[in-house]
């Protein structure tokens, strides 16, 4: 459920959860019973059988997820496409025909691959899941990102309001000002330097390192 702030009567309501989105590219006519597959699984499904429909539908559409049947290399560079419409687009592919991308190909493309033919409809299922939630990861902390990067542009907004956003980045990330103050500094960060993640803010990036034992400063 999610929580909506009501400003006429500053009370919460609770709001059901939207359906993740997910888009079936099946331009081979081979992935029919994928549809409702996840359509059982609680998914909301567009199914769509040319790639000139594509492009409207994530202009239009909240599609986290693409399921498609691969069959050739014209396949590998649809893929190339989309992903430069969207970047966190999450993508699994189900190799029908020879021709094939490669394994290679589809892991550059940031591809996840699964079965093949005869579909593992079970199989499938669970790797939509995971790249659903591998997106969905992904979309969190871009929107963490971009609330840290409003912050910045605001002066009157201070950045430490923004520390349970940069806890939720897995990646080490160091917020300094133009003295070397440190403004904020989130968990990963934190435990990759050794440091004590209450006491940070407000002391000089040097000075922190300098209490380090050589290999953290190094």
């Amino acid at each position: 459920m999610l929580l909506k702030h009501d400003m006429k009567s500053k009370t919460a309501v609770m709001l059901p959860e939207q359906p993740q989105t997910v888009l079936i590219a099946d331009f081979t006519g081979k992935l029919k019973l994928a549809k409702w597959r996840l359509m059982s699984d609680g998914y909301k499904v567009h199914y769509i059988r040319e790639m000139s429909e594509t492009e409207t539908l994530l202009g239009q559409e909240n599609i986290r997820v693409v399921l498609m049947g691969i069959s050739g290399e014209d396949d590998c560079k649809w893929v190339e496409k989309i992903k430069k419409i969207r970047e966190t687009l999450g993508i699994v592919a189900v190799p029908v025909g020879k021709g094939a991308c490669g394994d290679k190909n589809l892991q550059n493309l940031g591809v996840r691959k699964t079965g093949g033919i005869p579909i593992d409809y079970p199989r499938l299922s669970a790797a939509v899941a995971a790249e659903m939630e591998h997106t969905n990861q992904l979309y969190r902390q871009k929107s963490a990102l971009n609330r840290i990067k409003r912050s910045l542009v605001l002066p009157q907004v201070r950045p430490v309001i923004y520390q349970t956003a940069f806890d939720h980045i897995k990646n080490g990330i160091l917020l300094l000002d133009t003295s070397g103050e440190i403004l904020l500094a989130n968990r990963a960060m934190c435990s990759l330097l050794k440091l004590d993640a209450g006491k940070v803010a407000g002391k000089n990036f040097a000075e922190v390192l300098g209490n380090q034992e050589t290999p953290e400063r190094e």
